[in-house]
């Protein structure tokens, strides 16, 4: 889940930029602000109570996996649903361009840290000390980045933008 909505924020972000097409830029901005339903409760449910959910947001420690994973989490989350939210209000109001600035920088940052969410799972299983995982602590994230941008790809397709880009991109 987060690494699908991790992806489709970056999609959101460069087709914004690049010109694509508004829906696509709407539809992936709202697969990555829907996911921050349902991330939180799953990153709780692997941390096995929620007080180390929250005991994880005292401190941003660099050197631990699960430290970054929480606060990027929270920074994803919130800068998906400003950009969704933000588009919403400027669509609504013609434009209002305090709407468009929020949107456009909230995009920016959730695309920013939808990049680390979208390979984080990778990076943390990397951590663990099972042989298998710890052993290719350097192509986990790659391969869970591929498999992220994969399914934010399928999702945008199954609902029906049939962009060559994006076409592409998922292949």
């Amino acid at each position: 889940v987060g690494g699908a909505s991790g992806a489709a924020a970056v999609i959101a972000a460069v087709a914004h930029r690049l010109g694509g097409s508004e829906d696509l830029v709407r539809h992936a901005r709202w697969i990555a602000a829907a996911s921050t339903i349902v991330s939180p409760p799953l990153l709780i449910s692997d941390l096995g109570r929620p007080e180390r959910f929250l005991n994880m947001l005292r401190v941003f420690k660099v050197h631990s996996p699960m430290s970054v994973g929480v606060w990027t989490l929270l920074a994803f989350s919130n800068a998906g649903v400003a950009a969704t939210f933000a588009d919403l209000v400027e669509r609504r109001t013609g434009g209002h361009v305090v709407a468009r600035v929020v949107r456009d920088a909230s995009g920016i940052v959730c695309a920013a840290t939808g990049l680390v969410l979208s390979t984080y799972t990778g990076v943390l299983l990397g951590a663990t000390a099972i042989p298998v995982w710890s052993k290719n602590v350097r192509l986990l994230p790659v391969h869970f980045g591929a498999s992220a941008v994969g399914s934010a790809v399928s999702i945008l397709e199954l609902l029906g933008h049939e962009d060559r880009a994006l076409n592409r991109l998922g292949i």
